[in-house]
């Protein structure tokens, strides 16, 4: 069942050239299924503070999509960069998506060095927030600092509940249509089909 994703289009200025399609050299080729398979959780989260002009944000977990989290909280610093904070305001209860690693015993192989686990457990994080992705790492305070990338766009763009709709669909085995910018004229968006079985491919 082919599950459609409705998302409204952003103006997005001209972006650097593309970089390699995994996750750490960034978002331009990567699709929606490699980050899925890329990440051991992926949780639904809810604000519950926001310092937008500072770029804090506070989350309260919700629903495992993926996985479970060893985290008790997810706490962000966003440092925003020159072209400032993408959203007008964001009020407590709006729900984002959270990818993370994890060293929980039982997504990790009990052949797993305590380096190995710590080495997972210290990996970058995605959050998306209705269209907007943030890449983060996690801090020894707590905090994961990180800031926008917008070039993981080229995967995905939409809501939050739209994300959340295709990885679901996509876990259970179906093909998911999804809506994302185009690599080669950014201010345009397009449709893609994604699947597991195929997870490097972005069917136009």
């Amino acid at each position: 069942m082919v599950k459609r994703l409705i998302v409204a289009a952003l103006i997005l200025p001209a972006l650097a050239a593309p970089a390699p399609a995994y996750i750490d050299g960034g978002g331009w080729q990567v699709t929606l299924p490699e980050i899925l398979s890329e990440f051991r959780t992926v949780t639904l989260v809810e604000v519950e503070k926001v310092q937008l002009a500072r770029g804090g944000f506070r989350f309260k977990l919700g629903r495992p999509l993926k996985g479970v989290p060893d985290l008790r909280d997810l706490k962000l610093q966003i440092e925003w960069g020159e072209a400032g904070s993408p959203f007008k305001e964001v009020k407590p209860g709006r729900i984002a998506v959270h990818f993370t690693q994890s060293s929980d015993k039982k997504l990790v192989p009990s052949t797993s060095s305590a380096e190995f686990e710590n080495l997972i457990a210290q990996r970058a994080c995605l959050t998306f927030l209705d269209g907007t992705w943030f890449h983060t790492m996690p801090g020894v305070d707590g905090w994961q600092s990180g800031s926008v990338r917008r070039d993981f766009e080229v995967a995905f763009i939409g809501s939050s509940a739209e994300l959340a709709d295709a990885i679901t669909n996509l876990l259970r085995g179906h093909e998911v249509l999804a809506r994302c910018r185009r690599l080669k004229n950014t201010a345009e968006t397009n449709w893609v089909r994604y699947s597991l079985d195929a997870p490097n491919n972005k069917t136009l």
